[in-house]
């Protein structure tokens, strides 16, 4: 199952992952490939972007959570974008929002990025 919608880079080091789907135990494996891709050829700076996700299970926590470690073991920054109701509860209880701040939109993150 394809959970990638869209991959570009807005500018050099920051990329923004558009994801679709179900981010579950199936397409686990594929987003594991995909952030260590990213990662390992210097993408450390990344926006995962959770607007035309239907669901997320622990998998999906488990690969955000991964990516995470890895991109601020180099310094860089994982930033996650969701406005629904239902991926921002399972962020609660797993905890994940307390570690990491959801926006709820791209252009928030960008702001922030360009005030910074």
């Amino acid at each position: 199952m394809k959970v990638l919608k869209d991959l570009k880079e807005t500018r050099p080091g920051l990329t923004i992952v558009e994801l679709t789907g179900d981010i579950d135990y199936v397409s686990y494996s594929e987003l594991k490939k995909l952030f260590s891709k990213l990662i390992s050829s210097g993408h450390k700076n990344i926006i995962i972007d959770f607007t035309d996700t239907k669901h997320i299970d622990s998998s999906g926590i488990g690969a955000v959570t991964s990516a995470n470690i890895k991109v601020n073991s180099l310094n860089g920054k994982l930033y996650l974008v969701s406005s629904k109701t239902e991926i921002n509860k399972i962020f609660d209880i797993t905890g994940l929002s307390k570690v990491m701040k959801i926006y709820p939109n791209v252009q928030m993150v960008l702001d922030e990025i360009e005030a910074n």
